[in-house]
């Protein structure tokens, strides 16, 4: 889905909804980023715009740095229903923004978060943890 479009995101809730009906979903993988290029004097209200509305308010309407404590809010309210949450950080990846100085491949930390996300249980929920399954302090 594309989260600078609100119609986007309904259309995709509905999708999912057709598809699953009363089964449930069993991950959600909320990933979205994007970085501007440039610098100052290329950069436009537009880019900064879209840029707050992909990087901000798409994952759930905060900052990256509350990212932890809405995964702790959603811990105590959605654990009653038997729903883990939990934060995973996919490492520094090269991609066009982590650019080719990162460590990992996309392939490593995929591979790394499959494992991740399989492997996850009641003791991991509300927690941060990165793509090799180890606790991240916050």
């Amino acid at each position: 889905m594309d989260l600078d479009d609100f119609d986007s995101i309904q259309t995709s809730a509905e999708e999912i909804q057709k598809v699953l009906k009363n089964d449930g979903l069993n991950l959600l993988i909320n990933n979205a980023g994007i970085n501007i290029d440039g610098g100052l004097n290329d950069i436009t209200p537009e880019m900064m715009t879209k840029s707050h509305t992909i990087n901000v308010i798409g994952p759930m309407m905060v900052t990256k740095a509350g990212l932890n404590m809405v995964t702790k809010c959603l811990t105590n309210e959605l654990t009653p229903h038997g729903i883990l949450c939990a934060s995973v950080h996919p490492g520094w990846v090269k991609t066009d923004m982590g650019t080719e100085k990162a460590p990992l491949t996309k392939e490593e930390s995929i591979q790394g978060l499959l494992r991740v996300f399989s492997n996850l249980s009641d003791k991991d929920n509300g927690s941060f943890i990165d793509w090799r399954g180890e606790r991240v302090p916050w």
